[in-house]
């Protein structure tokens, strides 16, 4: 991962996997849609992975391990300052052997890396799925000044991921092309076919294509610093005009037009069509860390990611319509996956279906979404696996 921002949010939802590199780019991780073959299990410390049915395939043994992504999964052996990160086939074999200081997840068929070097953390380069290094900020560099940097880092998001040249930002394909060049300010990663990007100079909110058109967004908005990027889900983005930056919450279509206009006090993304909202209950405390800023990290810990659980709210969900389809009568809830979603009540964690029906009941400390047929959930600090019926295919010992 990169350097971690506090996972703080103003006024909107937990923007899920915040992080931010010193190079000045974004990135905000998108709900995972990959098919899940193997699920992560922790047994007296070490990591393992169970299949659907809740048996091991490969035994714990590593001291922290990440999610499969196009067959392969990053593993740590070893503390996490001394240890080394490598990656894993869905047999447990090392496909790449240990050698990172960090390893993020494969995309496009490519890994960020980096080790450490004489006691410095070497720069950002892309591997392949056999550990070769096949991208390197060196050779994106136009001349030998000491003056002229190049910067890589960014997981490949719809096919780009960002580069920074000399402080602006682009974007470049997994064939290591410069797809859009380096111009702005600050750049954000692609979701659903779009990128908010930044200029200092321009006080509008713009985002681009993948042809590198930029549109400036007509409607008056308050700033990302605020809200967060605007990050398209389903053809609608999450936003606030600029004369209610402390206020309600909207949806901008592509034309960056408000198609749902600003009513709630929360929102989640759409996600198969419906999205979390919340509103606030009139009397009721919400008692702000700093003017403007919320904590968001336990609906992340709760619900996963892109979940929303502040109190003195009830939360529903919107159709993309606009239209309210289940009425707000919870205390917090996640995305909509594989047809449910996490929702809690009276303090405990069940699912719904998309009418609004707890099909799962409401027993358990954290429930997060549901991929590959199964969802992690948690009851007094104990981690394991549910299926659609809400029964335990794994528990944790």
């Amino acid at each position: 991962m990169r350097v971690l921002l506090t996972c703080l949010f103003p006024l909107s939802l937990a923007l899920a996997s915040c992080s931010q590199s010193s190079e000045g780019f974004v990135n905000y991780k998108a709900p995972s849609t990959a098919t899940v073959a193997l699920f992560r299990v922790r047994v007296g410390g070490k990591f393992g992975y169970i299949d659907k049915t809740g048996h091991v395939k490969i035994q714990p043994q590593f001291d922290n391990a990440g999610r499969f992504s196009e067959g392969l999964a990053a593993v740590l052996v070893g503390d996490p300052l001394k240890g080394k990160w490598g990656y894993i086939d869905q047999t447990g074999r090392f496909a790449v052997n240990p050698r990172f200081f960090k390893a993020d997840d494969f995309s496009n068929g490519l890994a960020v890396v980096n080790t450490i070097e004489e006691s410095h953390i070497s720069p950002n380069v892309y591997i392949n799925k056999l550990g070769n290094v096949v991208m390197t900020a060196g050779q994106f560099k136009k001349d030998s000044r000491a003056s002229h940097h190049v910067y890589l880092g960014g997981d490949f998001a719809e096919g780009l991921a960002v580069i920074v040249e000399d402080g602006k930002s682009g974007y470049i394909d997994a064939e290591g092309k410069v797809a859009i060049a380096p111009q702005f300010d600050i750049a954000f990663d692609f979701h659903d076919g779009l990128a908010e990007v930044k200029m200092f100079n321009i006080n509008a909110r713009q985002f681009v294509d993948k042809s590198g058109r930029v549109l400036v967004v007509p409607s008056k908005l308050c700033p990302e610093w605020i809200t967060g990027p605007l990050y398209f889900s389903e053809g609608y983005a999450a936003a606030k005009r600029e004369s209610e930056c402390f206020g309600h919450w909207g949806f901008l279509d592509k034309s960056g037009k408000f198609a749902i206009e600003p009513q709630f006090s929360g929102v989640g993304i759409f996600s198969e069509e419906l999205a979390i909202v919340g509103f606030e209950i009139p009397g009721a405390p919400t008692p702000d860390l700093a003017p403007g800023v919320r904590d968001f990290s336990s609906a992340i810990a709760k619900f996963g990611d892109w979940s929303i659980d502040y109190p003195g709210m009830k939360y529903g969900y919107i159709h993309k319509s606009g239209v309210l389809v289940i009425p707000p009568r919870f205390e917090g809830g996640g995305i909509f996956s594989e047809g449910l979603a996490a929702v809690q009540l009276k303090g405990k964690c069940g699912y719904i279906d998309k009418a609004g029906h707890l099909v799962i009941p409401a027993i358990f400390d954290a429930a997060h979404p549901f991929s590959g047929g199964l969802a992690e959930v948690a009851v007094g600090g104990k981690w394991g696996y549910i299926d659609k019926s809400g029964t335990y295919v794994w528990k944790a010992p």
